[in-house]
């Protein structure tokens, strides 16, 4: 008969794969979060910080690597003023319904530090982006006067200020993602992103360059499910 000293380095050998067993991975994350865009470079005299959303999903093809997809819309960022001249007057923007939207569609992966048994994860990647600025009027109902006295109008006419561009760039992404839940399913992350690129197109506002150099600074809280 064995005695327990001479038995237990064969009992740690055993034990050794049972404590290194994880949890059952869980390859796919769908996450949504907001927070704030700052838009710089030639950006910086035509739109200004705004807040974000974003929307997002992510395959974990390996422990340490992820590849990723998301929308992420700015919203509002460069601030459309302008009124128009119709036979009633000066029509502002607040007559007119304005769709002012920045489009940016990141596409890459990142690598995943896991920590705290794997309840905590610092991650970092980076990939290409696509950029596209629309703004856009639309008519709008206002009271005006005709030949018969007080009426409604109908104001369609084209906004000078508003335009459409788009071009492509790359991003950087760092952050922290922490589990809410013993099994690991809702997760709450903060990142940041860094995207840079050009685009080109009508002008900006009442003169940017055909092509700018456009870069944009994101915060962004999310959360997310795993399964």
């Amino acid at each position: 008969m064995h005695s327990p000293r001479r038995c237990l380095p064969l009992i740690l050998i055993l034990a050794v794969p049972l404590f290194a067993q994880e949890a059952k991975p869980r390859y796919n994350t769908i996450y949504a979060g907001g927070g704030i865009a700052m838009p710089q470079a030639d950006l910086r005299g035509y739109m200004t910080k705004s807040a974000m959303f974003q929307l997002g999903y992510g395959y974990r093809f390996h422990k340490y690597f992820q590849a990723d997809i998301a929308g992420i819309g700015v919203v509002e960022a460069a601030g459309i003023h302008f009124s128009l001249p119709t036979f009633t007057g000066d029509v502002k923007t607040g007559d007119i319904h304005v769709s002012d939207s920045e489009l940016l569609v990141p596409f890459g992966g990142r690598a995943i530090l896991p920590l705290a048994g794997g309840r905590i994860e610092l991650f970092a990647g980076g990939g290409g982006v696509y950029l596209r600025y629309s703004e856009e009027a639309a008519s709008k109902v206002v009271d005006c006067y005709g030949p018969g006295g007080p009426a409604t109008c109908s104001v369609d006419q084209a906004c000078p200020q508003c335009t459409s561009r788009s071009g492509w760039g790359g991003y950087g992404v760092a952050g922290a993602n922490s589990a809410l839940d013993r099994k690991r399913r809702v997760w709450v992350n903060v990142e940041s992103r860094f995207v840079t690129g050009h685009t080109s197109g009508k002008l900006l506002g009442s003169g940017a360059p055909f092509q700018t150099k456009d870069q944009w600074t994101l915060i962004v809280g999310n959360v997310g499910v795993r399964f």
